[in-house]
């Protein structure tokens, strides 16, 4: 089986599809390019192949595992972000939070940051969300073809694999939230706030419920006024990003 899922994602760094061939991908990439057009923005002005990445691993932390629990339940587990793009998309705002600073008495120059209500700012925000839309629809399109590589080594046609438990959530990430009476910007890295987990349910012949899952969260607010796009890589960048759990049972 391990075999089977490393011919059909891609691991290393650098790691690209040949071409997109199948249906679901092109729903997904599409879906990204109108987000993209939307933002005002063009992804392949940071990293051309960004197509040919949606379903790949990475490297560093990122990893496929397969696990059994306690009661005989079997999770398929990934760890990925955004990929290149994510990475290139941080860095250029990086540049630009280095420049607006320039003069400003810092602690230290990783903590260059952009002010909220200007147009860095706000360009900074909306390219990082299209990143993390980019990383959950990769873990998606991963997700997708783990679950076909088990269906086949079950020897049953991939529908008969039916997802009891599906978790899909970023843990380096950037959102406003209110916390204390007070909107702020607030950074995840290698966190997740429980309101954050997406889960979707079923039950199947060959899928079972594990006894319990959950997540702990945790952050650290920044000013309301300006963020700081030193931190974690859009959806996780090339640090790594979140996991998608699927439950099933042979």
């Amino acid at each position: 089986m391990r075999e089977a899922i490393e011919r059909a994602i891609p691991l290393h760094a650098g790691a690209a599809n040949r071409a997109v061939s199948r249906e679901h991908t092109e729903t997904r990439l599409a879906t990204l390019r109108a987000l993209a057009e939307e933002t005002g923005f063009d992804p392949a002005e940071h990293a051309r192949r960004w197509e040919l990445q949606l379903g790949t691993l990475g490297s560093g932390n990122h990893f496929i595992e397969v696990s059994a629990d306690e009661q005989a339940g079997v999770w398929l587990f990934l760890h990925s972000g955004s990929r290149g793009v994510g990475n290139k998309i941080a860095q250029q705002h990086i540049r630009v939070a280095a420049q607006q600073c320039e003069g400003v008495d810092l602690p230290h120059r990783d903590l260059a940051y952009l002010t909220e209500g200007t147009p860095e700012f706000d360009r900074y925000i909306a390219q990082m969300r299209w990143a993390q839309t980019y990383a959950l629809l990769n873990r998606e399109e991963m997700m997708g073809r783990v679950v076909r590589q088990v269906a086949e080594w079950l020897a049953v046609d991939v529908a008969a694999v039916e997802r009891v438990e599906e978790i899909n959530c970023h843990h380096n990430y950037t959102e406003q939230e209110v916390h204390f009476g007070e909107t702020v910007w607030l950074s995840r890295k290698g966190a997740i706030t429980p309101r954050s987990v997406d889960r979707a349910s079923s039950r199947g012949r060959w899928a079972r419920r594990p006894t319990s899952s959950s997540a702990r969260a945790a952050g650290r607010p920044s000013t309301r006024h300006r963020t700081v796009p030193g931190g974690p890589a859009p959806g996780g960048g090339r640090s790594g990003s979140s996991p998608w759990r699927t439950c099933g049972q042979r």
